[in-house]
């Protein structure tokens, strides 16, 4: 957390969680391509969850825990016989399992089968397909070998997005990195610490090259492959697209890894050197409408010259820069430079005076302040210009007054908030003779809520409260962050009264809420009640009786936009006598389709079925009601 911990994120930690019977459990087994137990596989349940959307929009005050955005749920490990056993799914959940995360056997597989609270979901045999095998070396320019390369294989891209992204994400991306995004966005992010684990152990196949710069991979999905090679210290390579062939001998290519080039930059504070300064820098990727972007790495502080350097800079790559004269100070992201050696004209920087007052009046010395800067040109890139906590260097003027001394001249956006008051922001241009600006902080206008069972009005502890602002953007701004205590009940503090926004309240094993504009005066409690759902159930049509459990059933809600579960699909796989159950589902109308088994098909399939979607094999619709079981129908002939 920085700086301000406020007393509800306290109290939402310290609340009650859900019981291990609002979760479902996944078991099944692992096996080759032939039938074989494969025992000691790392088996990761990945759910996917609504208030992932939320917490990629700007946090200010950090108040969505790090909970909040897990993207793994658990992890065991295959026993002898390839058997697993994960725990705690939530049921309305999209679900994957991922195999042997940053191994050179990476795979990932749709949960396919319907999750029920307090029960077990049998998924069968998961089967890792067979493949061809490929080996190599890691060689420099000059034919050397080039040990501890991270070589991942990925499918060939063809999405709605510049290949050159996926590049960077999974090639310059490394612990200890930041990213900075150039003009017009200016922007230097630091991830949180979870995101290094996710990119550490993405369902790619990863292996390592050995000193001698050898490297092997067992198995690679047959087809179109693409590596991509990454070492500090060398200029980040992509290969050409490979095509693997099953049963065909084993491959053996050659990877070149360039040393690239050694740049060097000299920080200028007007005509004199800059020393002491904190460095970040990075070879630019090209983003087309986005702008230049890098994954820059840590080059410490300049010495008495202002110098530093950076290795393993592409051929003809330009440099972005960041520059951070203080520590915990503010940061400004330039560039990009040209060239290998190259001069950086550090802004100049001017005090900034900021008084914070309270609704009527009076000194607040006790708020919390955040900022943005530059934050006027980051529309393109909303979401990323996360913003800087500078507390431990404002000086103390008058009462609720906070002086910054070296504040890089321009605009900077404010934002300031206490633990009882609405939070409020501020524009202010700093120039050469400083600036000033006086925030008055809006009465708080609480949301209080109290969640119950919509069957018989229980209060349900532990529900996540989430304020979203209201924005056209898929991804809107988290505003506060709370869980029920065991009587149902959660406050919001400090959100002010014309704030427009929705509330989010999801728990386990019930349907998620969107509850727009829950605007409630002192001592009024906004009631939201969570239903069970219901259940569609049916039977497969008779062409499928033979071999009910090589389809997979899929419900897509058709009614009115509600929470992004709602707008994934559910699964189910039928039993023996071809019958299934779908069930926490939202009151309302769902369709149905039949497809091949989901959870059997491969990367590649599965990402061309993701993509476009090849027509069902049979369709049918179903309307829940309550929280009962109704029958769904399939349309005669399909």
């Amino acid at each position: 957390m920085n700086g301000m911990l406020p007393s509800l994120l306290v109290l939402a930690l310290a609340a009650p969680a859900a019981s291990d019977a609002d979760f479902a459990a996944l078991s099944g087994r692992l096996v080759a391509a032939d039938g074989t137990p494969l025992p000691a596989a790392t088996v990761t349940l990945l759910e996917f969850r609504g208030e992932l959307t939320a917490t990629f929009g700007e946090d200010p005050f950090d108040d969505v825990p790090a909970e909040a955005m897990q993207l793994v749920r658990g992890e065991t490990t295959t026993a002898a016989d390839g058997r697993f056993l994960l725990r705690r799914a939530d049921p309305q959940r999209f679900h994957a399992l991922a195999i042997d995360l940053g191994r050179p056997g990476a795979a990932l597989h749709l949960v396919d089968v319907a999750l029920e609270p307090g029960a077990t979901a049998e998924l069968g045999d998961l089967v890792r397909p067979g493949g061809a095998p490929l080996r190599g070396r890691v060689v420099d320019d000059a034919g050397a070998p080039v040990g501890g390369a991270r070589i991942r294989a990925l499918l060939p891209l063809d999405l709605p997005f510049p290949g050159a992204l996926i590049q960077l994400m999974v090639r310059d991306h490394a612990p200890g990195r930041v990213l900075l995004a150039g003009a017009p966005g200016e922007v230097f992010l630091e991830l949180p610490k979870w995101t290094h684990a996710i990119e550490s152990r993405l369902p790619l196949p990863t292996t390592e090259s050995a000193a001698d710069g050898s490297f092997a991979f067992p198995a690679l999905p047959v087809g179109p492959v693409v590596l991509v090679v990454a070492r500090d210290g060398h200029a980040g390579a992509v290969s050409a697209v490979l095509t693997l062939e099953s049963g065909a001998a084993e491959r053996v290519v050659d990877l070149l890894l360039p040393r690239g080039r050694t740049v060097r930059g000299r920080l200028l504070a007007g005509e004199r050197s800059l020393a002491g300064a904190t460095v970040h820098a990075g070879p630019a990727t090209d983003l087309g409408e986005m702008g230049p972007m890098t994954w820059a790495r840590p080059l410490g502080a300049t010495g008495a010259d202002g110098r530093f350097e950076l290795s393993g800079v592409p051929a003809g790559a330009s440099t972005l820069v960041s520059v951070q004269r203080k520590a915990g100070g503010p940061i400004v992201v330039l560039g990009p430079f040209a060239g290998d050696e190259f001069d950086v004209a550090v802004p100049p920087i001017a005090p900034l005076e900021i008084r914070v007052l309270d609704a009527l009046g009076r000194p607040r010395p006790d708020a919390a302040l955040r900022f943005m800067i530059s934050a006027e040109n980051s529309a393109a890139l909303r979401g990323f210009g996360l913003p800087h906590d500078f507390g431990a260097l404002f000086e103390r003027g008058a009462p609720g007054t906070f002086i910054l001394r070296e504040m890089p001249l321009g605009s900077a956006l404010v934002l300031a908030r206490t633990d009882d008051a609405g939070w409020e922001s501020g524009r202010t241009t700093v120039q050469a003779g400083g600036g000033k600006l006086e925030l008055r902080l809006p009465v708080a206008a609480p949301r209080r809520v109290r969640v119950v069972a919509a069957r018989d009005g229980a209060p349900i502890a532990g529900a996540q409260v989430l304020a979203i602002a209201r924005t056209p953007r898929e991804l809107g701004d988290p505003l506060g962050f709370a869980r029920t205590a065991a009587d149902g009940r959660a406050t919001l503090e400090t959100l002010r009264h014309d704030h427009a926004l929705v509330l989010r309240i999801s728990h386990p094993g019930y349907c998620s809420v969107v509850h727009a504009d829950p605007i409630t005066t002192v001592g009024e409690e906004l009631r939201i009640e969570l239903a069970r759902g219901g259940t569609l159930s049916g039977r497969l049509p008779a062409e499928f009786a033979n071999s009910p459990d090589d389809w997979t059933v899929t419900a897509t809600w058709t009614g009115p936009e509600g929470p992004l579960e709602d707008r994934l699909p559910r699964f189910a796989v039928a039993g023996p006598d071809g019958r299934f159950h779908i069930p926490v589902l939202r009151p309302g109308p769902w369709q149905l389709a039949v497809h091949p088994r989901l959870s059997r098909l491969a990367p590649a399939q599965l990402l061309a079925h993701w993509r476009r979607p090849p027509p069902p094999v049979a369709r049918g619709s179903g309307q829940v009601i309550d929280e009962s079981t109704r029958e769904a129908l399939f349309a005669a002939g399909g």
